[in-house]
């Protein structure tokens, strides 16, 4: 059986006609750790939300099935605090950021049904899953600090704010090889600034984008790039801060952008920007590399 690919399509339901009397389900799917409202409903990968699988296990009692009880209990220890990032190389990988949400793997375990219930205590007993695992998911949250960074609203963002500390940088290079050159920037703002891969839903993360003119494609992009226009670099601080606590202010950061050389040789200008996803240039924000080919 594949995976739900629509919170409402019933999926997991339909599913259950498969089963001959007294026989299991078993399912796993994605949960949402810390929000129980934004999701992703969806696609290839859709999130459920705490009230989305107590409604479910409601709905299956009240056609009989048996439901094994719901807990999200999200851990405690060290690895369970844990949030991986992509390109998700840690190990162990327990929670993950993807799409901007926060994630875990929940098993769903359904039993075919002998009896129906009384409608009155299947209410009672919805109530009470929606209570305890409210109050397992708070406790969590609580217990980590730096889950505060997707729980609390962010200040407004502002357009302005990151200085580039070398508004020219040169990189030599053989014709048609690949090669790396390394910026450093500050923000000069009163916000801080977040990385695609670490902002949560909804926000705007810092970019890099080709400049005069804006957004257009670059010939010297490579496979790394997020589109010929943005290089899609990863930014990161020179002090050590949270994994993901943003770009505070006042603080200085650097990023990689990878480039593939004309082949034929002389001297090339990219120029950049950077840009809020959404929002337009943060003015002051330019730079260009000085490509020059051997």
């Amino acid at each position: 059986l594949k995976n739900v690919d629509d919170i409402e399509n019933y999926f997991i339901e339909k599913s259950l006609d498969c089963l001959k009397p007294g026989g299991v389900a078993v399912h796993t799917t994605e949960t949402n750790i810390v929000s129980n409202t934004d999701t992703i409903e969806a696609g290839g990968t859709v999130i459920f939300r705490r009230s989305d699988l107590v409604e479910l296990f409601y709905r299956l009692r009240t056609l009989g099935f048996e439901c094994a009880p719901l807990s999200l209990d999200f851990g405690s220890s060290s690895e369970d605090q844990q949030i991986s990032f992509h390109p998700y190389n840690k190990d162990p990988i327990i929670k993950l950021n993807a799409g901007g949400y926060l994630l875990s793997q929940m098993v769903l375990i359904i039993y075919k049904p002998r009896s129906i219930g009384g409608q009155k205590l299947l209410r009672i007993r919805k109530m009470a899953e929606e209570i305890i695992n409210a109050h397992k998911m708070n406790k969590f949250i609580k217990n980590n600090a730096e889950l505060q960074h997707y729980v609390t609203p962010q200040k407004p963002i502002t357009s302005e704010g990151i200085t580039p500390l070398k508004r020219i940088k040169k990189l030599k290079i053989e014709a048609g090889k690949l090669g790396t050159v390394r910026l450093y920037f500050r923000n000069s703002s009163d916000t801080s600034f977040y990385d695609i891969e670490k902002i949560f839903h909804g926000g705007n993360p810092l970019m890099v984008a080709t400049d005069n003119p804006n957004n257009r494609d670059s010939s010297m992009a490579t496979d790394t790039w997020m589109t010929p226009s943005r290089p899609n670099p990863k930014f990161i601080q020179s002090s050590s801060v949270s994994e993901w606590g943003g770009i505070a202010p006042g603080s200085s950061f650097y990023c990689d952008i990878n480039f593939r050389a004309p082949k034929i040789r002389g001297t090339y200008t990219e120029d950049f920007c950077f840009t809020l996803e959404g929002l337009p240039v943060i003015p002051g924000s330019g730079f260009s590399v000085k490509i020059i080919v051997s």
